[in-house]
């Protein structure tokens, strides 16, 4: 066998091994995470990534889903939604909202996105003035001040699954989002890796630190050292 050989099937081995390794990482977290959709998941670095950053809306939200949650909690926000009646309604191209990327308590995957501002859709929304302390402020009637109007939804939230990625828009392209936790587990996955690998480390003189030595110490460290 030449060496060239040798060099090459090397190399192709080498390839190999680094695509099982990456592809195990890959379904490591394809089992955390349980994307509901094909063009969600992970890139090498751990950080999470969707295959596009506008969308059509396919099935509409709850008025004010996004809000609620902000507002009340995931499991209200949930409870509101399933009491309204949904109309359906056409965002237009919706573009992801930075960091908004996440798994709920529901264990699904959500993300917000700012509407076309052209084809927002306006809901009712029943307010109470109050005070910087949060309690309601009273009018001439003695009684809390109730009003109900539309507000502008400018933006959204909605399931992955509820997603459409425009990939022939102009703007579309791959949305990435950190994943501190995630990413620093697989680093310090690494690090205890290395340190497998190299072994104790060799015990050599360290540089130690200064002492400061009165007139008297230094006399006798140098008659020790003349003796």
């Amino acid at each position: 066998m030449s060496d060239d050989t040798q060099v090459t099937e090397g190399v192709e081995a080498t390839e190999e091994v680094a695509e099982t390794e990456e592809v195990t990482l890959s379904q490591k977290l394809a089992g955390i995470d349980q994307f509901p959709v094909e063009w969600a998941g992970r890139d090498s670095h751990g950080n999470l990534e969707l295959q596009g950053n506008v969308f059509k809306i396919t099935v509409t939200p709850a008025g004010m889903f996004g809000q609620n949650i902000r507002d009340f909690g995931f499991d209200q926000a949930v409870e509101l939604a399933e009491e309204e009646s949904i109309e359906d309604h056409n965002f237009g191209a919706c573009y992801v909202r930075e960091k908004s990327l996440r798994k709920e308590a529901d264990g699904r995957w959500y993300c917000d996105l700012s509407v076309d501002p052209h084809k927002v859709r306006y809901v009712k929304v029943t307010t109470m003035l109050v005070d910087d302390d949060g309690e309601a402020v009273l009018g001439d009637d003695g009684k809390p001040q109730i009003k109900t109007a539309p507000r502008k939804e400018a933006w959204i939230t909605c399931e992955l699954s509820q997603l459409e990625p425009m990939t022939d828009h102009p703007l579309s392209a791959v949305y990435r989002q950190s994943d501190r936790r995630t990413t620093a587990m697989l680093r310090a996955n690494v690090r205890s890796e290395n340190l497998g690998k190299s072994g104790a480390k060799k015990v050599g003189r360290g540089k130690g630190s200064r002492k400061r030595l009165s007139p008297e110490q230094i006399a006798a460290v140098l008659a020790q050292a003349n003796a």
